[in-house]
């Protein structure tokens, strides 16, 4: 597959829950700032206990999200991880295979801490987040 044309990124970036809240001038600069993986099957994107470098953006595929060696997720078109190591900068909490081939883009530590300093930014990706926990408690 070829890269992603900047419409498409910016496209896949507005899909994500993290990101709703941004201003599209703020999209179209984040869609900017992204590299794109494309993978194959059984390809791991992150793990467990590793420093956080990236967040990453599903944009086509799925993943298994694995921690301590039990399951206890699946990502798809649209999810995100890594954002708990990138705020906290705690090692990785799960590590995350592909299941299909897929598109992921990513957003380096130094491009999301940029984005951390610019309040109503910082404020929309808080509020993405939270928005994360209030679904996955609902879940339990």
């Amino acid at each position: 597959m070829t890269d992603l044309d900047h419409a498409t990124r910016v496209a896949a970036l507005r899909r994500v829950p993290l990101f709703r809240r941004l201003s599209p001038a703020t999209i179209h600069e984040l869609a900017r700032r992204t590299t794109q993986a494309t993978v194959g099957p059984g390809t791991e994107l992150v793990r467990q206990g590793e420093p956080g470098d990236h967040l990453g953006i599903m944009v086509t595929g799925s993943a298994a999200v694995v921690r301590d060696d039990h399951g206890i997720g699946f990502l798809a078109e649209g999810d995100f991880f890594g954002e708990m190591a990138l705020v906290d900068g705690e090692p990785r909490s799960a590590t995350i295979t592909t299941t299909a081939a897929s598109v992921v883009l990513r957003v380096g530590a130094e491009d999301f801490e940029a984005l951390l300093k610019i309040p109503h930014v910082a404020r929309a990706l808080l509020e993405g987040m939270s928005a994360r926990l209030r679904e996955m408690q609902q879940s339990l």
